[in-house]
């Protein structure tokens, strides 16, 4: 009982650690003929909406 009961644990973590999915960088999706990845937001999106501090040369 206790042998299965660790086993059953050691099981889920390994199942666990290896269903992550890797990160796959666009010129690999593009080279198995998936489309590539949307931009990557890094900052939120009321940073994005306001206008900049510094005017604009003419």
């Amino acid at each position: 009982m206790k042998f299965s009961s660790i086993f059953a644990v050691v099981f889920a973590a390994a199942a666990a650690v290896s269903a992550t999915p890797t990160p796959t960088t666009n010129a690999k999706r593009m080279a198995v003929g998936l489309p590539p990845l949307p931009p990557a937001r890094r900052s939120p999106a009321e940073a994005r909406t306001l206008p900049s501090a510094s005017p604009v040369p003419k």
